[in-house]
């Protein structure tokens, strides 16, 4: 596998989220309009008389479910577009196997690594108790949460090569995403918080354009024009994460991709 540095990931997270957009034009025009009209039509509902009537929440609710498909939507075609190139469909990150299997990894380890968090401070509330420290019930369970949270963001950069893995199509091995992780946890997230930090410089460049037009336009700091700009922000931002965890699978995932012989 060729040799990716550091500035290769950032820029290429950058470039390849670009290019996506230029080569994808109807994906991301669909996703952000139906992204814009998803968050405008939850924000006409909150302005109604009964914002939390049992029939407005559910669909406060539905409409919140679409927007976190399509957002991950976004996400999974960057990944795919790095890792494939071209043989990556648009239409497989809406509705294809992958993406499905994208979702179930990603959020199973969510949940998973709450439930670890809660039960961990639970258990250390419950033993403080026992053995007669129940002043300090409060300290200890909030101390071995935040250990236990610092213990899955680890967890989580050890097994981030999983997500492009299964995004593009291949078969789960853990074994392989934690060996090929091994002593690269902090160059990772050197790469995230780098990668992070641009968008966010970008972010804020554009969001300052778009409130003078706004301004000019009396458009108001909450009206349309604000709002579409947030979008932009928002789907851009999703393709350079993705684009970004792409380039990090191309960097470090030599086991995943040729994994050893006899397995």
């Amino acid at each position: 596998m060729q040799t990716i540095s550091f500035g290769e990931c950032v820029a290429g997270a950058w470039r390849d989220a670009w290019n996506m957009a230029l080569q994808r034009p109807l994906f991301i025009a669909v996703c952000t309009t139906a992204i814009f009209f998803t968050r405008f039509i939850q924000v006409s509902l909150g302005d109604l008389p009964a914002p939390h009537s049992r029939q407005v929440m559910l669909m406060i609710g539905a409409l919140w479910l679409v927007k976190l498909l399509l957002t991950n939507a976004v996400v999974v075609q960057a990944m795919r577009y790095v890792v494939l190139g071209n043989e990556a469909g648009a239409i497989d990150a809406f509705a294809g196997r992958d993406y499905w299997r994208y979702l179930g990894l990603t959020y199973g380890l969510t949940a998973a690594m709450i439930v670890a968090i809660v039960a961990c401070a639970m258990l250390v509330a419950i033993a403080s108790r026992f053995i007669g420290m129940p002043g300090h019930v409060r300290a200890l369970a909030m101390t071995s949460a935040c250990a236990m949270a610092i213990a899955a963001i680890w967890v989580n950069v050890r097994l981030c090569l999983l997500s492009s893995h299964v995004a593009s199509g291949r078969p789960l091995s853990w074994r392989a995403a934690w060996r090929d992780t091994h002593g690269h946890a902090m160059t990772i997230i050197g790469t995230w918080l780098t990668i992070a930090l641009t968008v966010c410089v970008a972010a804020v460049l554009v969001m300052g354009i778009a409130a003078l037009i706004a301004h000019a336009f009396r458009d108001g700091r909450h009206g349309p024009m604000i709002q579409f700009a947030q979008i932009l922000v928002l789907v851009a931002a999703l393709s350079i994460s993705g684009a970004g965890s792409g380039w990090i699978y191309r960097r470090y995932a030599m086991g995943l991709i040729t994994p050893p012989r006899g397995l």
